[in-house]
């Protein structure tokens, strides 16, 4: 009894922390050291690493914008629970010469 017990309770607890992850996750708080007009291209993928998207800027030629995005949603509907959807995001514009011009961070939680 007592070992059916415990493997409920293990299993209870593997199901309430499953979450799935998408995108790149990239610590947030990095970003809070970005400065427009000062950090470059080779400082931003040092601290975040490659950009999942980048598009040309809309700012004329050789500027550009890198997207980095990432989700957690929970796995499992547990009755009564409020399960919580994270996600977040940040744009970041360059100019010609690899300048950080505008960041753009969003973070949504529902």
């Amino acid at each position: 009894m007592k070992t059916a017990l415990r493997a409920a309770l293990l299993a209870l607890t593997v199901l309430l922390a499953a979450c799935a992850t998408t995108g790149q996750p990239f610590d947030s708080s990095a970003i809070q050291g970005f400065k427009a007009g000062q950090t470059t291209q080779a400082d931003v993928r040092a601290k975040l690493g490659e950009p999942q998207i980048k598009t040309a800027g809309e700012d004329g030629p050789g500027t550009s914008t890198w997207t980095y995005a990432s989700g957690t949603t929970p796995l499992v509907a547990v009755p009564f629970a409020h399960p919580k959807t994270k996600e977040q995001s940040v744009a970041l514009s360059f100019d010609a010469r690899g300048v950080l011009q505008h960041i753009d961070e969003r973070e949504q939680n529902f």
